[in-house]
């Protein structure tokens, strides 16, 4: 990744008590952090890096529409072409470095290229998932005070018609009756498939076609170079008490968590034989070593094709849609529709027609599949999957045996996630054939992360045991504040348990030290996070009697050992049917209330990872 630095000079003789003349260099002081200042840009980063290292024809976005039938393709070339002239509008509607700009859009390419055009001038985005209400919309539109709203016509998920662009009137007209806070322009997508183009109310003088408005806009736009701290983007979590709050992530910490917890996460690999990211296709440099040069060069590899469901409007999809893959110039698919529409197997179908490598799913969408019954999996082929993902609320033992055994053929490792909205990149996570497995379990935390389990006195657990998931120390993708609440901030994540950071969830580590999450176990509250929605906070899956150790975590049960068995009416149907792992509920033991974290409680279902 290419940054800036600056550092202004040192005044005066360097010593501290100053003037003394030496014949040597004077050793630079300790700058305050207002002098020593490092300045880049995720768009560059992400686009503009890997066209002038010659792989503006690798495709970045496979885009699967709705409708079987409805796709295309996006190169880096088109990308950065798109995001240019993107750009360059925002610049004309006078939106600057700093500025909000909201994002109410389908899983359609322009919404990552909206992202990245704003990054490019500075803009802060706010991306809200297009199912959200005029309300939720307006209420986010009107903390962020957006001058400039960016829509769709409307979207079709599966055989259902959204109407956005009314969603986005309504909500608009609903910020200047509540707060006058007046939106000054509405770009909006075309979208035929899903509105008639003349079915969609316009307001003249405010809104313009996204196509009519690229039009004599330049394909090339100036970088704008920022602060490493200067924002990137607020994503809103929903809060059931009190407005929504504003996470704030910066901009260079944010760049290095998502860059590197993709490529250790996922295994990604870039083709070009011997090159890596950012040489041509088939043309790597040879560099000095000592080893021997073989006399036949490597054939050129195919990059993997990555493919995670989640949408942009929650946090996974900023991470492991818009940043993470792009900045290692990853090929990806974009998907609009369900994973059941028009049937159960088109989501296997996807996964052979782009030969996925990577599939970043939620337990959501594992455990509906599975309902379906195997046949819509093995029927497709699968064979270039390498690596199968979970983000969401956890996965529990009986979906993750599915996920392994049926979707991945039981040669796949599974990396099962543990991360939220406010960490902004992975914490807990196996590392793919390098971690050994246990179903259920986010295993170890990733390079850096330092967690820890507080009893309800506030103090450190020791090896095995249960508690609050907290952690230690800082790291590159932490949120910065919540958006204009700085008092809420502190209050919600810090002031629980001075001296650590406070993710409101329960775990237990066994005694290999692996963790097992409960998604907004303690605290009184549900939370806004990497782990999903509320299914685990009564309730919680683990594996019967001992935790089983990494080396025998992957074996079945021995024959005729009874099923699984789980609250969950889905998983003990499935239990019965395909005999697992055995597991068994418990109640998850709750921390004491504490009320200076009633403000992490959300409304129900509002998960910020949804897919």
């Amino acid at each position: 990744m290419v940054h800036r630095r600056r550092c202004e000079e040192a005044r005066g003789g360097g010593g501290r008590g100053g003037g003394r003349a030496t014949s040597r260099p004077a050793r630079p002081p300790r700058l305050p952090a207002s002098s020593l200042a490092s300045e880049t840009n995720v768009c560059y980063n992400c686009v503009d890096r890997h066209i002038e290292a010659g792989a503006g024809d690798t495709v970045a976005f496979y885009w699967e529409g709705n409708d079987e039938g409805t796709d295309s393709t996006m190169t880096y070339a088109q990308l950065h072409a798109a995001v240019g002239r993107a750009a360059n509008w925002l610049r004309s509607a006078g939106v600057k470095k700093g500025d909000d700009v909201t994002l109410y859009m389908p899983m359609v390419p322009e919404l990552p290229v909206a992202m990245l055009a704003c990054a490019r001038i500075g803009a802060v985005h706010s991306v809200v998932f297009a199912g959200f209400s005029a309300d939720a919309l307006a209420a986010r539109i009107a903390d962020s005070k957006s001058a400039v709203v960016i829509t769709a016509a409307a979207v079709r998920r599966g055989a259902k018609p959204i109407p956005l662009k009314s969603v986005v009137d309504a909500a608009c007209a609903k910020c200047a009756a509540d707060g006058g806070h007046a939106v000054a322009s509405v770009l909006v997508l075309d979208k035929p498939e899903a509105m008639p183009r003349s079915a969609v109310p316009m307001q003249a003088g405010r809104d313009a076609w996204w196509d009519e408005a690229m039009v004599g806009q330049s394909a090339d736009a100036a970088v704008e170079w920022v602060g490493a701290e200067d924002p990137l983007f607020k994503l809103y979590t929903s809060g059931s008490t009190g407005k929504p709050k504003g996470v704030v992530h910066t901009t260079a910490g944010y760049m290095v968590g998502t860059a590197t917890t993709f490529k250790a996460v996922f295994d990604y690999r870039v083709g070009g034989g011997a090159s890596g990211a950012g040489g041509k296709k088939g043309d790597a440099k040879e560099k000095e070593t000592d080893a021997p040069t073989p006399t036949t060069p490597l054939p050129p590899q195919p990059d993997d094709v990555y493919w995670c469901t989640a949408d942009c409007g929650w946090i996974t999809g900023h991470s492991y849609v818009t940043y993470g893959p792009l900045l290692h110039r990853a090929t990806q698919v974009l998907f609009e529709g369900v994973p059941t529409h028009p049937d159960a197997g088109r989501m296997w179908a996807i996964v052979d027609k782009y030969k996925v490598a990577q599939l970043y799913t939620a337990p959501t969408a594992i455990r509906a599949l599975e309902a379906c019954g195997d046949d819509w999996v093995t029927k497709a082929g699968r064979s270039s999957l390498r690596v199968l993902g979970s983000v969401g609320e956890p996965i529990g033992p009986v979906a993750w045996a599915w996920y392994h055994d049926v979707v991945g053929g039981s040669r796949c490792p599974i990396v099962d996630t543990w991360w939220q909205t406010e960490t902004g990149a992975h914490m807990l996570t196996p590392l793919p054939a390098a971690t050994p497995l246990k179903p259920g379990s986010a295993t170890l935390p990733f390079f850096g992360v330092e967690p820890a389990l507080l009893d309800e006195h506030g103090k450190e657990i020791e090896g095995e045991g249960e508690g609050v998931l907290v952690i230690k120390r800082s790291w590159p993708s932490a949120l910065r504040t919540l958006a204009g609440d700085a008092d809420r901030f502190e209050a919600t994540y810090f002031a629980p348990y001075p001296g650590y950071y406070f993710s409101g969830d329960g775990a237990r580590r066994d005694a290999d030290g692996y963790y097992w999450c409960v998604e907004g176990g303690v605290g009184g509250g549900g939370w806004e996070g990497g782990r999903g929605g509320g299914r685990a906070r009564a309730r919680r899956v683990s594996l019967g009697g001992p935790f089983p150790t990494p080396h025998t975590s992957l074996s079945p049960p021995p024959k005729g050992s009874s099923g699984a068995s789980t609250t969950s009416s889905t998983c003990q149907a499935t239990a019965s049917a395909r005999p697992r792992w055995r597991a068994r509920s418990r109640s998850t033991p709750r921390a004491p209330r504490r009320r200076s974290c009633r403000s992490t409680t959300r409304s129900k279902g509002k998960a910020s990872t949804r897919t």
